[in-house]
C-alpha cells in the first residue's frame, strides 16, 4: 500500500518584486514585456523566516518565469539532544510567478 506524499507548504512563497525599469503596466495590451525584476519571497508556512527565495525573472503579461535560489534554515542537534546551532541550505529553483491582478482582470473581462 502506497501512502500519499505530505504537502510541502514551504514551496509556496509570498513575493515582493523590484522592477528595474519601473512598475509593469498590467493594463497594457502587449503580451511580451521584457521587464526584468528581482524577486524576494518568504514561504507560506509556520516559520516563514526560515525559508527565503531570491530570484531574477522576466515579465510576460500573465505569467512571469523566474530562476533563483531558496534558502532553508536547518537546525542540528548537539550531543545531549538540544539545539546546537543552525545552518542554511541553498538550492537552485525555477518556476512561474502568476500575478493575482492578471488573473482578476482576465476573469472580469470574461464575465462582461
Amino acid at each position: 500500500m502506497q501512502l500519499p506524499k505530505p504537502v510541502e507548504k514551504n514551496r509556496i512563497f509570498g513575493t515582493v518584486s523590484l522592477f528595474t525599469m519601473g512598475p509593469a503596466d498590467t493594463k497594457a495590451t502587449k503580451l511580451l514585456r521584457l521587464t526584468p525584476e528581482f524577486i524576494n519571497g518568504m514561504a507560506v508556512d509556520k516559520r516563514p523566516w526560515h525559508h527565503h527565495l531570491l530570484a531574477f525573472g522576466l515579465s510576460f503579461k500573465w505569467v512571469r518565469p523566474f530562476a533563483g535560489i531558496t534558502g532553508s534554515r536547518l537546525t542540528f542537534a548537539g550531543t545531549d539532544g538540544t539545539v546546537a546551532g543552525y545552518r542554511w541550505s541553498w538550492k537552485f529553483r525555477y518556476g512561474l510567478k502568476i500575478p493575482v491582478s492578471g488573473i482578476t482582470s482576465l476573469i472580469k473581462k470574461e464575465s462582461i
